[in-house]
Formats: C-alpha cells, sequence, structure tokens
C-alpha cells in the first residue's frame, strides 16, 4: 500500500496512507501555499506558475526552439525543416517537446503571442517560427540572429 510522508526540515509534517490522488493533491496544494522560496510564498496562480516555468525553460539555453517531437524525431514538416536549417548553422541549441507537455504548448503561444511551432528563441526572446527563420536565411542574417 502506498504512503506519502511529508517532511519539512527533516521533521514529518503530513502522512497519507492509500492511494488517493485528490486527497494528496490537496494535502500538498494547502503545504505548497506555505512554504517560502527565499523571501517569496509559491503562487497560488496557475496562469502565474506556468509563466514561470516558461521563463524559465526559455532561460534555459541562448538559443532553444520548440518543436513537435525531437532532433532525432521530428514530428512535422515544419519541425523537421527549422531542425535541419539550425543544424547546418552549426550554432548550438536546446529543444523542447512541445509534445511531451500540453500545459507547455498551450501557454507559450499566450505567452509570446505565437500562434504555431516551431517556434524559436534566442536569449529569451521570441525570433518567430519558420518562415521568419527562413527569411532571416535569406538574408544572410540567421547566424547573426543566433549569436546576438
Amino acid at each position: 500500500m502506498p504512503t506519502f510522508v511529508i517532511l519539512e526540515k527533516g521533521a514529518v509534517k503530513d502522512t497519507l496512507v492509500g492511494a488517493n490522488p485528490p486527497e494528496l493533491t490537496k494535502r500538498v496544494s494547502s503545504l505548497a501555499q506555505s512554504i517560502p522560496v527565499g523571501s517569496e510564498v509559491i503562487s497560488e496562480d496557475p496562469q502565474a506558475a506556468l509563466n514561470a516555468r516558461l521563463k524559465s525553460l526559455l532561460e534555459s539555453a541562448k538559443v532553444i526552439t520548440f518543436i513537435k517531437g525531437t532532433v532525432d524525431e521530428p514530428r512535422c514538416g515544419f519541425t523537421r525543416k527549422l531542425l535541419s536549417i539550425l543544424k547546418d548553422t552549426n550554432v548550438e541549441f536546446s529543444t523542447f517537446d512541445i509534445l511531451s507537455d500540453n500545459a507547455v504548448r498551450e501557454g507559450l503561444k499566450k505567452y509570446s503571442n505565437w500562434p504555431t511551432y516551431p517556434q524559436l528563441y534566442v536569449n529569451g526572446k521570441l525570433v518567430g517560427g519558420l518562415d521568419i527563420v527562413n527569411e532571416l536565411l535569406a538574408d544572410g542574417d540567421l547566424i547573426d540572429t543566433l549569436t546576438a
């Protein structure tokens, strides 16, 4: 039988015996509202929490692209083409598979006001999708954009 023990500074704060996801969620949420993070308290606002997560993802690499699938297995033609272009630049980049996380997939569209994927970011700022990358490539500005 599963047992969940919630600790705070090594002391047992709460215990839940048995598989009861709604009750576990309730207890963890209740405790999380009062956990200090530095001088702040974890936000109860799900949108604020998602925005903070998106910001963290955007800042996780100098160049990051949000794609459908992975580098080894792109799941759409636009992703495949963007990855091909990025690989040809020899600029290091990271990826995030938006099909693996619907909250990120839907949230990033609103966060960046860009409705389609793939999306390319440099230094945490949206460059655009495949059409913009193609324009930068055609104008000879892509490398400068990626290394700015």
